[in-house]
């Protein structure tokens, strides 16, 4: 069953403290779930890059399994940090409004950019 809410996204986060390694130390944990980021995302982009030039039959349901598993090693990094979800949300909404405050678009990236070099 489908839930829409903030109680779903609670739930879905003991969910994962449920199923986080408990046998390994900080470091070791930060190391797997990092590696496990890094893994799943590599994960998605070969499957991107199988449907868009090897021309296999692209599968909702498959693309979203996957990004289920990233999901997971996300919030198993926020968990494991003991940070707040909002805060997180909230600062990056922050930092896009400065970045684009009229929305994306290619100019201000370039823009900014130059400025950083």
């Amino acid at each position: 069953m489908m839930k829409n809410n903030m109680n779903f996204i609670n739930e879905y986060i003991e969910d994962v403290k449920r199923t986080i390694p408990k046998d390994l130390t900080k470091n070791e944990l930060i190391t797997c779930i990092c590696l496990g980021l890094g893994g799943e995302a590599g994960e998605i982009l070969d499957y991107l890059k199988k449907t868009v030039y090897h021309k296999h039959q692209f599968n909702e349901n498959e693309l979203k399994e996957e990004i289920g598993d990233l999901c997971w090693y996300l919030f198993a990094l926020i968990t494991s940090y003991d940070f707040d979800l909002l805060d997180i949300l909230n600062k990056n909404v922050e930092k896009r409004l400065k970045r684009y405050p009229n929305g994306f678009n290619c100019q201000d990236s370039i823009d900014r950019r130059d400025k950083v070099h």
